[in-house]
């Protein structure tokens, strides 16, 4: 029978992903990640703008935490290229910097 995991990136990049819910169908997942980290295709962009930086964010594991959706992985880049390339060489990210946080097993 075919699952989808939510799973979210660790830290240390060194580290398998945290998968932190299972469903029976996609749009289950889909609707889980729309509803806790405001996604809506299961594409996270790990690149965010904190002035004057680029950094790259995770979505908290412990994704019922009223302090922090996302968490930082990085302290900072300050072009988006550096942090795209980042997210690339170390999360397998897209060139716009997004992970899909939904996988099919």
């Amino acid at each position: 029978m075919t699952k989808y995991y939510v799973e979210v990136p660790p830290i240390d990049s060194s580290k398998s992903w945290i998968v932190i819910e299972t469903f029976n169908t996609k749009e289950e997942a889909i609707n889980f990640c729309r509803k806790i980290w405001a996604i809506e295709d299961g594409m996270f962009c790990m690149i965010s703008y904190v002035e004057p930086y680029w950094v790259i964010d995770t979505p908290n594991p412990n994704y019922k935490s009223t302090n922090n959706k996302y968490l930082d992985i990085s302290d900072g880049f300050y072009h988006q290229e550096d942090a795209i390339s980042y997210a690339i060489e170390n999360y397998g990210a897209n060139e716009e910097g997004k992970v899909c946080l939904i996988y099919e097993v």
